[in-house]
């Protein structure tokens, strides 16, 4: 968070700064620092530097708003990562988690060490133990279906934006003149891939660890446990070998494969509009 926090400030702030010291150097200096300003005559001082001002707050706003919601949204991602190794460690403790209660309420003698004899761990007490696993991981894909559901088509339009200003900033770097245009665009392209960077990763993990449900399900102690349980073992089985994908407005599943499809795809654009720059 404090990686993505610092990069999102040192890219607004890299265009700012470099026009505040022109600025300085320079009283003739009228350029924005993102882009003109063609409602007003910024010619004259005054009008320059209430829209300086005006330009600098806007982007600044604009910029850690997204940055906050960015991280809402990963925070979010990350949640059902933990979500689902919390569930994977509980199928994997199953038969012991069922067993501890059936000792208990018939009085046997309990020990830790001794390792648990599955075939006497009677049904209902496999079957309770499975609700509450069932239950807990309709939770996880409700709320993971929620999340695409409501940020669908943000994600979708941040990984476009995205790709647009990943394109500009490495065309911009090429063809700057000097070692600040270089800086300023580099620092504009890195924010914008770290963003799809944190997506991509996040969403990958979810799909891996909503993938692992099933193998956690296989690793239980089932051998020799009531024939009902270990079909319902099944089924969980069955289900995590569909893994549980956020995607970006249903077009694209946000992944690492997605990340470097955007990495090629921009690096692709570059040169076109490099090739076209030359022969101009």
């Amino acid at each position: 968070a404090y990686t993505y926090w610092s990069a999102v400030t040192g890219a607004i702030g890299a265009g700012i700064l470099i026009s505040l010291i022109k600025r300085i150097i320079n009283s003739n200096y009228r350029e924005f620092p993102y882009g003109p300003f063609p409602t007003l005559n910024t010619t004259n001082s005054f009008n320059y530097e209430i829209c300086w001002l005006y330009q600098v707050v806007s982007f600044t706003a604009f910029g850690w708003t997204c940055a906050t919601v960015d991280l809402l949204i990963c925070s979010v991602l990350m949640n059902i990562c933990y979500q689902f190794k919390v569930l994977q460690n509980f199928l994997k403790q199953m038969v012991e988690v069922s067993h501890k209660p059936m000792v208990e309420k018939q009085g046997l003698p309990n020990s830790e060490k001794v390792e648990i004899d599955t075939s006497i761990v009677l049904c209902k007490y496999l079957e309770k133990t499975l609700k509450t696993a069932v239950s807990y991981h309709v939770a996880i894909l409700d709320i993971a279906s929620e999340i695409e559901t409501t940020f669908s088509e943000l994600l979708l339009m941040a990984f476009l934006v995205t790709l647009a200003i990943l394109c500009i900033s490495v065309y911009q770097m090429a063809i700057a003149t000097t070692l600040t245009g270089v800086v300023r665009h580099l620092f504009e392209g890195s924010t914008a891939v770290l963003q799809v960077a944190i997506y991509c990763y996040w969403g990958e993990q979810v799909t891996r660890e909503s993938q692992n449900v099933g193998f956690s399900a296989y690793n239980a102690n089932f051998t020799g446990s009531d024939l009902k349980f270990q079909k319902a073992l099944v089924l969980i089985i069955r289900r995590s070998q569909t893994p549980t994908v956020i995607t970006a407005g249903g077009f694209t599943d946000i992944g690492l494969p997605t990340f470097f499809w955007i990495l090629h795809t921009s690096y692709s654009a570059f040169m076109v509009m490099r090739n076209n720059s030359s022969e101009r």
